[in-house]
């Protein structure tokens, strides 16, 4: 409002002043800048936009929204601005206004004037060419206030001209039948016009803004005014021009006069322009008789008026859709690409039809469009033929012929092969361009004038090349030959400019733009993405011209070539079609580029927040024309040290700048690889690490693995990836490393280097230092890999180009490959000895390699250098030469390949004891030859049996070895352990292990243990020594070793369990060390099993979570071998202890023993256990503890196999009231449904039961139970509707909205799992809703149902949109 003021205050107070004239003299009206236009209106224009297609629409659409005109919001501040105004300045009388027009009555010398303020600006927006309405009631509701003054003037903003199309000449004969004079402006420049369209009119449009224009060159758009003098009496118009010359005050440059003439020819004129006029007035007072078939049209004119420009040609697959459009008695939905014909064999299948009642339109169809028609033939046959229909409009006309139950049916028709298109019932019929490519042949060959070139064949092979097999392309390019016969026509820019149809150079400037992305966003919110473009002179090249001649340019050409068909609109985007046009477009505009333009484009888009996805199209577009010799000079060029724009380190570690150097490494990779090294060469890992980061990471290393396929700068490139390789912070990922590591395969290594250049970069990378001397020793390891080789690439292509690798397969270029790498391996280990292990663990994978490809000698080499260095151990090498020469024996060994080996083998055998038993143990044993388990185990026996001689003989319990096997926690060799006890007890040496062992354990914490000393006491645990170092543990307060000693000894009666319990009753342990008993002690009999049992269930002291049933899960239920009698015995003891668990503990325990109940109980017949825990949940939940997810497996063992015992139980719980009903609120998913659409557990039960339930308890019961039922009906594996329980409840219960509205949450609770989208699993929903809606009863799940099908219907669109998307996208 402060903007108003100020116009007030500057303005109109001025020239009042001036002119010495009262305020209610001064009249203004609304124009485009007084609207506050925000982005977020853009969407609701949009939308308003297609509403708005006639005076009736635009009537209709005002109605609907006079409680709420949101729409005029945008003028508020305006509007406020001249209601204050004129209301000040005139009395009630003399004024009428409106949210729209504003009626003034003003006295001037005798003479009655009235003034009409008319709006038409109300639909003004960003983009509104072409898109302003009127509303040509302003004009009739205005005429009845003024309908008394002499003389009527109509003031608005805009021309007639500046309105849609349906209104233009309406608007200008309503003007001239009810006023004299007509003043407007807009377009900035003067134009004076005496009309006669219906009554003479004086059309006056004034210059533009008095502040814009101050220093326009043009003398069309100079500042100017114009001041009319008329002279009522003799019907005389003078108009003076004013204008302001060059930068000066104002001039008069222009006297016109006009008479508005009385002679009788122009009066028969008038009148016929009045009768016109009346007429249309007519048509607005009554636009049900004038649209009554609107947009309809009868078939005869359809036929009539349709233009046959091109002959007809046919193949099978046409000649067969015509005949079931002929024949078809249902629906036919018509879906084919652009360009393929539809409208001409719409044609072709009616132009001799008979049938009556038949109806054509092309345009959107509103429901009242249909009811008129089927209103007028109520109980008749027809067809309503809807071309350029969407699946939108296509469901408004379904409905409506559903409504009506009209015996009418349906022919659509539309451009886009998608599921989303498809009818709901119906015929489907499809066409794509697979299926036109004959017709495309017969037309080439038919064709006459093709058929007297010279060059024929090269002509129609290139028409048929540039077609894309689009029948309405092979007429154009027809066209264009025909007409430029005389054309040398041998490539694209021969053809392709006439394809166009003559294009302007701004055009041909536009259409380059649109290209040079391989989508471009344009409607809904992608439109951002399009204003960017026209924006910026950078990329459409368009010079001289304004804001609003560029945006004309681009809009006309956009629809100029939509209905051409040369630009193809996607959902959201739109894209120039077919292919090679788009490239050549591109091609022209990369011709009309330099690098610096290419920058400042790249810059502007990076930083404009509106660019979308701009730059990613760019970049794919680019990766696509890699074959374009000017691309890759531009390239070159702006990748060039010093004076290239984008040789910018900047620009290079930035999101957008890598992924544009990415697409650069499609079309030129050379210069790629130069730039990024001599940016990057001298930066550290540090820079590196915190400036290359994220997507910026990603692009450059997909660039340098682009880079290092060709050879040419494979040095350059490789580089600079291991600086990116040493810093991936991501260990699962590691792409840069990855990618590295794969350079130096002999195969499948994506590279076309040569194995000079791979030891070449690996002796630069060598020269950066210590911290990539792992990644080199990673690098010559994947060298000597043969076996198990991937590529992260399935191929190896560059700018659409197929590249081969250099493979390494040669003996001689293996062995001077891996001899040159493992030389910088070898200077690497001397410079960081540490290393040697690693080095050597790799190594040792790849001994296999080198036996493979006969290179021993080299690994021979290599080894013997290293030992030279440092003397060094590899027991993994060890094992695997072991393991390679004897048991993957390779007959293929040469003698001096085995002696090389066995060697190796022998010198990294380690000497001492422990080693050698471990070998042994490894390899000896695993190469003992037996099936039959028990003797095989006697033969590791004997094998390991001289080591436990060894052992005792050479006293080596009394050195360190002891205490290195008492120590090792992993210790599995049980043979040994056995040896060793019987020679313990031949040769009567325990007591003096025992002390031997019991040194060792004093000098360790009392909670220390052994796997070795138990083993070995395990086997000898009828021995004294066993007992004695028990007792003497236990008294030292070793008791984790001497309760596991224990339990080893004790027997049948469990002797001194007792005494364990009592010192724990004492506090002498804590009870947990119980477990260490338990765990040792041989379980074998169910009896005593169930004597431990009783002797820990009723302690106070013991912990039964930490003790009790750990027992149980562990080992009770393992390990007893007696009958099956005394099983169930066990079970019948153990089943009350296991469900008095505490499952609100919700832990692994419970989880545990819960799967041992359901076992249980699937497996018995125990209804009093079932019972028993059935009640222990429901308890438990309805107090609100536990979690119901943990109970969600068992209740399938129990139901419906105890339903007898539990379904009261259940049902009861279920019926609980708010509040206590813990039970229903943790179990209805998993008794129920839950988050599938099956039967759960309850459901699989009796169903009268469940049925008897609800008519028992109808308050709570029903809506409870729809939300747990199952939701379809299946039967063999396809659903055939919704399930049986819910069609019971709806028809037994049909006033209850609650059971709907259960059903609803359950219907809307699914999982999915699969490829692809969801499209298929909307639809197929869509589809039982639909069949549901028409058959039930029930109002309320019938309103359910056909809200479901929308949003449904929604849902598989946006699935398909978002596949389209993500297409596009990646």
């Amino acid at each position: 409002m402060k903007a108003f003021a100020k116009f007030k205050e500057i303005v109109i107070d001025k020239l009042i002043s001036s002119l010495d004239l009262s305020p209610d003299r001064f009249i203004f009206t609304f124009g485009n800048h007084d609207s506050l236009i925000k982005p977020r209106d853009e969407a609701t224009d949009m939308a308003i936009d297609a509403k708005l297609t006639s005076e009736k629409n635009i009537l209709d659409f005002k109605g609907a929204n006079d409680a709420d005109p949101y729409y005029l919001d945008r003028q508020k501040s305006a509007r406020k601005f001249r209601d204050t105004y004129y209301k000040n300045a005139l009395p009630k009388e003399s004024l009428e206004i409106t949210p729209f027009q504003a009626n003034f009555k003003l006295d001037i010398n005798g003479i009655k004037v009235g003034i009409t303020s008319l709006n038409t600006s109300w639909r003004c927006s960003k983009n509104d060419k072409g898109k302003l309405v009127l509303g040509l009631w302003q004009i009739i509701d205005s005429e009845k206030f003024i309908s008394d003054c002499d003389f009527k003037i109509a003031v608005g903003h805009h021309h007639p001209i500046a309105m849609k199309e349906f209104e233009q000449k309406d608007f200008s004969i309503m003007l001239s039948k009810h006023y004299d004079l007509y003043l407007c402006g807009h377009t900035h420049s003067p134009y004076i016009e005496l009309r006669k369209p219906s009554g003479w009119l004086m059309d006056v449009t004034a210059s533009g803004m008095l502040n814009a224009n101050i220093c326009e060159d043009n003398s069309e758009y100079k500042n100017g005014f114009q001041i009319i003098e008329i002279d009522t009496s003799k019907r005389d118009f003078d108009i003076i021009e004013y204008t302001q010359k060059g930068y000066d005050d104002f001039s008069v440059s222009n006297i016109r006069h006009e008479h508005i003439p009385n002679d009788q020819d122009d009066a028969k004129i008038i009148m016929k322009a009045e009768q016109r006029a009346q007429k249309a007035e007519a048509m607005l007072n009554s636009f049900v008789k004038k649209s009554v078939l609107a947009p309809f049209i009868p078939l005869d004119d359809f036929i009539k008026f349709f233009e046959c420009k091109y002959e007809f040609i046919s193949n099978a697959i046409i000649d067969q859709i015509i005949s079931r459009l002929q024949t078809a008695q249902d629906e036919i939905r018509f879906l084919a690409l652009s360009g393929m014909g539809k409208t001409r064999i719409i044609w072709e299948a009616f132009k001799d039809s008979k049938i009556p009642n038949v109806y054509y339109t092309a345009s959107h169809v509103e429901s009242g469009d249909v009811q008129r028609i089927l209103n007028m033939y109520q109980g008749e046959e027809g067809i309503l033929i809807l071309d350029n229909c969407p699946i939108d409009n296509l469901r408004i006309v379904e409905s409506e012929v559903r409504q009506w139950n009209s015996n009418f049916r349906i022919i659509s028709i539309y451009n886009e092969l998608s599921r989303e298109q498809e009818l709901y019932n119906g015929n489907v019929i499809t066409l794509d361009y697979k299926q036109t490519g004959d017709i495309v042949d017969k037309i080439l060959i038919k064709d006459p004038y093709l058929n007297t070139l010279e060059k024929q064949e090269a002509v129609i092979s290139l028409i048929k090349y540039y077609s894309g097999d689009i029948p309405f392309m092979a007429f154009l390019l027809i066209d264009t030959y025909r007409k430029y016969g005389d054309v040398l026509l041998r490539n694209a820019n021969d053809v392709l400019p006439k394809l166009l149809g003559d294009p302007t150079k701004d055009e041909i400037k536009v259409l380059r733009a649109i290209s040079i992305f391989k989508l471009l966003g344009y409607f809904g919110d992608y439109q951002k993405e399009f204003e960017v473009v026209k924006s910026d002179i950078n990329i459409h090249h368009i010079e001289r011209l304004r804001e609003d001649q560029i945006d004309y340019i681009f809009n006309q050409t956009i629809e100029k070539y939509h209905r051409q068909q040369l630009i193809e609109f996607l959902t959201y985007w739109i894209n120039v079609r077919p292919q090679p046009l788009a490239e050549w477009l591109v091609d022209g505009w990369f011709s009309e580029t330099d690098s610096i333009s290419l920058l400042k484009m790249f810059d502007y888009i990076s930083q404009n927040p509106n660019s979308g996805n701009l730059l990613k199209e760019f970049c794919k577009r680019i990766e696509e024309m890699g074959d374009s010799k000017r691309e890759k000079e531009i390239m070159e060029k702006a990748l060039l040290p010093k004076y290239g724009p984008f040789f910018n380190e900047s620009i290079v570690i930035s999101s957008q700048g890598s992924r544009l150097i990415l697409s650069m490494a499609h079309v030129n990779p050379e210069a790629v690889a130069n730039c990024l090294y001599l940016l990057l060469k001298d930066k550290d890992s540090s820079f590196i690490t915190e400036k290359i980061v994220n997507e910026v990471r990603w692009n450059l290393t997909e660039a340098l693995q682009k880079c290092c396929i060709f050879r040419e700068r494979f040095v350059e490139a490789a580089f600079i990836l291991a600086k990116l390789a040493i810093t991936d912070t991501k260990p699962y990922v590691n792409e840069a490393r990855n990618n590295f590591l794969q350079l130096f395969h002999i195969v499948l290594s994506g590279t076309q280097s040569t194995i000079e250049q791979r030891i070449s970069v690996l002796q630069m990378v060598e020269e950066l230092g210590e911290e990539y001397y792992e990644l080199i020793v990673d690098a010559v390891s994947n060298a000597i890999y043969t076996e198990d080789l991937f590529i992260s690439k399935s191929s190896y292509k560059v700018g659409g180009k197929e590249y081969k690798e250099h493979k390494i397969t040669s003996q001689d270029e293996i062995i001077e490959y891996w001899r040159g790498c493992l030389g910088v391996m070898l200077d690497v280990l001397a410079k960081k000895k540490d290393l040697i292990p690693m080095a050597l663990d790799k190594l040792a994978t790849n001994v296999k390699d080198f036996t493979n490809t006969h290179t021993v000698e080299v690994l021979d080499e290599f080894l013997s250098k290293l030992y030279d260095i440092e003397k060094f151990g590899c027991l993994k090498m060890r094992d695997n030469i072991h393991y390679l020469l004897n048991v993957r024996y390779n007959k293929n060994l040469s003698d001096s390949e085995k002696a090389m080996l066995g060697k190796w083998e022998a010198t990294l055998t380690p000497k001492d004891f422990i080693s050698r038993l471990n070998f042994a143990y490894k390899f000896r044993a695993l190469e003992v030859k037996e099936d039959d388990f028990a003797k095989k185990l006697e033969l590791i026996y004997g094998l390991m049996l001289p080591y436990a001689e060894e052992f005792l003989t050479q006293h080596l319990y009394n050195t360190s070895v002891l205490e290195d096997l008492m120590d090792n926690k992993n210790f599995i060799d049980s043979m040994f352990c056995r040896g060793l006890a019987n020679k313990l007890t031949e040769k009567k040496m325990g007591a003096e292990f025992a002390k031997a062992a019991f040194d060792v354990i004093e000098r360790k914490d009392k909670s220390y243990t052994s796997a070795f000393l138990l083993s070995v006491c395990g086997f000898s645990s009828k021995e004294i020594w066993v007992k004695n170092m028990e007792e003497t543990l236990y008294s030292c307060g070793y008791y984790n070793l001497a309760l596991s000693c224990l339990g080893l000894i004790s027997d049948d009666k469990l002797s001194g369990f007792d005494g364990v319990l009592m010192d724990i009753k004492c506090g002498k342990y804590p009870n947990t060390l119980i477990n260490n008993f338990l765990r040792e002690y041989r379980c074998n009999k169910v009896d005593n099993i169930i004597s431990i049992i009783e002797k820990l269930k009723d302690k106070d002291y013991i912990d039964r979570y930490e003790v009790l049933y750990p027992f149980i899960i562990n080992y009770a239920l393992l390990f007893p071998q007696d009958s099956v009698e005394n099983k169930s015995h066990l079970w019948l003891k153990l089943v009350p202890i296991l469900i008095d668990y505490d499952f609100s503990r919700n832990d692994n325990q419970a989880f545990t023993i819960l799967s041992l109940l359901s076992d249980y109980f699937e497996k018995s017949n125990d209804e009093k256990a079932a019972v028993l825990f059935n009640r222990k949940v429901i308890s438990t939940l309805n107090q609100g503890l536990g979690d119901g997810r943990q109970y969600e497996h068992i209740y399938f063992s129990l139901l419906p196999k105890y339903q007898d015992a539990l379904l009261n139980d259940i049902l009861a719980a279920l019926s609980m009231p708010l509040g206590k009903s813990g039970f229903y609120d943790e179990m209805y998913t998993y008794l129920g449904s839950g988050f599938g659409t099956g039967a759960g557990p309850l459901f699989q039960c009796d169903n009268k039961r469940l049925e008897e339930a609800c008519e028992n308890n109808p308050d709570v019961l029903p809506a409870r139970l729809a939300l747990m039922c199952p939701v379809y009906h299946w039967e063999k594996g396809k659903i055939l509707g919704f399930a049986d329980f819910f069609l019971w409840l709806i028809e037994r219960f049909p006033n209850d909205k609650r059971i709907v509205d259960m059903f609803s949450s359950n219907f809307g609770s699914y999982s999915w799992s699969g490829v692809g989208t969801m499209e298929n699993f909307f639809q197929q929903r869509v589809d039982i809703l639909k069949d549901f809606a028409q058959k039930t009863n029930n109002k309320y799940a019938r309103t359910w149902a056909l809200r479901e099908v929308e949003i449904n219907f929604r849902q598989k669109n946006r699935e398909r949109s978002n596949a389209e998307w993500e297409d596009n996208m990646f």
